[in-house]
């Protein structure tokens, strides 16, 4: 016997008459790029996520590039992350032209502190922890580690969205949170999507003009 591990027609059909009447809703607006049904969500999840802003994006990959954009992460910048991922979490660091380092894991698969320690140079500008399967790293000592050498810290949270530390929600811990609702995600979309948490106001802006520059070079906005 063949048991799906995510079976999406099912899901569908088990949702559908919720659903239907709110894609109406949102189709028959008009606005099928940002306006009032896309900022009501970024207020849910910034308030879920225990963040004060939260953006969406096209994709998880595309909050990643953003998120490190913003930073000032550019050319022959180095940035520590690990190697047991989906490719866009060294990918993205690789797009703007600086170098992904990888550092070791732990038995539990979470980015090692003392790795990342033997991995900085004068070179590195930020920390890139991946919570994988719902499992949020070790994000006290690498804020430690972060707040010593200078360091930004993007949380790969793609596959975390709800996980608990310390009575603190993924994605809240650094300087900016990355997710992905792609439809394989915990929290999926009807195609790829994704989304910034973070605490900064400076950070948000900054987001939110890159994020409209893209559709606008896209021609979607």
């Amino acid at each position: 016997m063949i048991i799906k591990r995510l079976d999406l027609k099912k899901q569908w059909h088990i949702e559908e008459k919720k659903l239907l009447p709110i894609v109406k809703n949102v189709l028959s607006s008009g606005i099928y790029v940002g306006g009032k049904h896309i900022l009501s969500l970024e207020s849910k999840l910034a308030k879920y996520c225990g963040t004060k802003y939260a953006v969406c994006t096209n994709s998880g990959t595309d909050a990643l590039t953003i998120a490190l954009h913003v930073l000032g992460i550019g050319r022959d910048d180095e940035v520590i992350t690990q190697s047991n991922s989906f490719i866009a979490s060294a990918s993205c660091i690789a797009h703007l032209g600086a170098k992904p380092i990888f550092a070791d894991v732990d038995e539990n698969r979470r980015l090692d502190p003392n790795e990342i320690e033997k991995k900085i140079t004068r070179k590195t500008k930020a920390i890139i922890p991946v919570h994988l399967c719902g499992d949020i790293g070790h994000m006290s000592l690498i804020k430690d580690i972060a707040k010593k050498n200078k360091l930004y810290v993007i949380e790969d949270a793609a596959q975390s969205i709800g996980s608990k530390l310390n009575n603190m929600k993924s994605g809240s811990f650094g300087d900016i949170g990355c997710f992905s609702a792609h439809p394989l995600k915990n929290l999926n979309a009807a195609g790829d999507s994704g989304f910034i948490v973070t605490n900064n106001k400076f950070y948000y802006d900054k987001i939110k003009f890159f994020n409209k520059s893209w559709f606008k070079r896209q021609g979607q906005f």
